[in-house]
């Protein structure tokens, strides 16, 4: 056990070392050994904190101010403090004036706040701020850029927790009392802050997860991948870049797809110029049967982040429709991309994104292993395997019954 923690201890501190750069790319996943060693090591870091945590009553104060740390992130992103720094050092005054804050004295206490739970850095000599790793990926330009993410959430999403209390008792969908309509609904009727979603969306492959889900699953066992729900048709991109013999059919909403034409040309997108003419683009409903692309034989059809959105009745509506679609196809898998829960899992943030799906989505969840087995059987699927990657999600591979 001690060889095992200090070979986990040398890899993290290796990759650190390596990644020591603001503008770094985190995109790249860990070869699959440092990912198992850094895992082990933060779950034992964490169980020794819990050991060495201080007194219950502090540590209730600390889990409570969470919520205020994300709002300090939220306003340093909307002030543009990161872009406004960039690779340069100013002033807190420099920065105020560039951030049009009228009282330089609150940025300063902003800043310190954000310094302290590992943003920003002061020079105590010069008085200067500059950004480090952690505050870089919220500049617009940044390679793993985490910039439209927090300004999505914060707006869009994290209001819904305030009922937090209601949707657990009440099982309410809290989103919708709210604001009247669903989120989708919310999302048709404000352009903006769809277009913000969608790039949002985009941030999160800075977690790591395109590559590694692109990676760590056989694509190419597959004449054509049909990603429904793909929004930009960024992760499809992927997949074709990384397998030249695959074509593809991006199929969403049709107010996404109008964004997505945009995307999907050379003068857009120099990097997709190779695999424009592999795919082809649809709109329609995941609902409707009847506006589902025609498959065909030798078909994968995804879907990524799309299930856990609904609630099991609308998810069975949703496979439903593309059993009916499918019908009697001979070869064809149905390739489910998503969080699999399982019982005190190492990652706790995968519990929180559970309750918080709720909370935007109403009867929305993560599942664990059972629930998709149940869900798939329902709709007349089999569920055949599961595959981890080196990113929150598996990658469910689905047959029809």
């Amino acid at each position: 056990w001690s060889v095992a923690v200090l070979t986990t201890f040398v890899l993290f501190i290796a990759y650190n070392l390596y990644s020591n750069n603001n503008m770094k790319n985190y995109n790249e996943p860990l070869p699959w050994l440092a990912q198992i060693g850094t895992a082990l090591l933060a779950k034992l870091l964490r169980t020794l904190a819990d050991e060495i945590s201080p007194q219950p009553p502090i540590k209730v104060m600390e889990d409570l101010f969470g919520n205020p740390v994300s709002e300090v992130i939220y306003v340093c992103t909307k002030l543009g403090i990161s872009d406004i720094l960039k690779d340069e050092a100013l002033t807190g005054e420099e920065i105020s004036t560039k951030a049009k804050v009228v009282k330089f004295e609150n940025l300063q206490r902003l800043l310190r706040t954000a310094e302290a739970f590992g943003y920003y850095q002061e020079d105590l000599v010069t008085s200067k701020w500059s950004n480090n790793k952690l505050s870089s990926v919220l500049r617009v330009d940044h390679p793993s850029r985490m910039y439209y993410i927090v300004q999505h959430q914060r707006e869009d999403a994290f209001t819904s927790w305030a009922y937090l209390f209601d949707s657990i008792v009440s099982d309410e969908d809290v989103f919708k009392t709210h604001h009247g309509m669903n989120i989708w609904e919310y999302f048709e009727k404000n352009q903006d802050q769809q277009r913000r979603f969608q790039l949002a969306m985009s941030d999160l492959e800075s977690l790591g997860s395109a590559a590694a889900q692109v990676r760590d699953f056989s694509w190419k066992n597959y004449t054509r991948i049909i990603d429904l729900g793909g929004s930009m048709g960024s992760f499809l991109a992927e997949i074709l870049i990384h397998n030249p013999n695959l074509k593809g059919l991006l199929f969403d909403r049709p107010s996404v797809i109008a964004q997505a034409t945009n995307i999907w040309t050379a003068e857009a997108t120099p990097r997709y110029t190779s695999i424009i003419p592999k795919v082809t683009l649809l709109a329609g409903s995941l609902f409707n049967s009847s506006s589902l692309p025609d498959f065909r034989e030798g078909d994968a059809i995804h879907l990524r982040y799309i299930l856990h959105d609904w609630s099991d009745q609308q998810c069975l509506e949703i496979l439903i429709a593309i059993r009916s679609k499918i019908g009697k196809l001979p070869n064809i898998k149905l390739i489910i991309n998503e969080m699999v829960l399982t019982a005190k899992d190492s990652v706790p943030f995968k519990y929180l994104f559970d309750l918080h799906m709720k909370l935007i989505n109403g009867n929305a969840m993560e599942r664990y292993a059972h629930q998709w087995e149940a869900l798939f059987d329902s709709a007349g699927f089999k569920l055949v395997s599961i595959t981890p990657t080196r990113s929150l999600n598996s990658i469910m591979l689905v047959s029809p019954k």
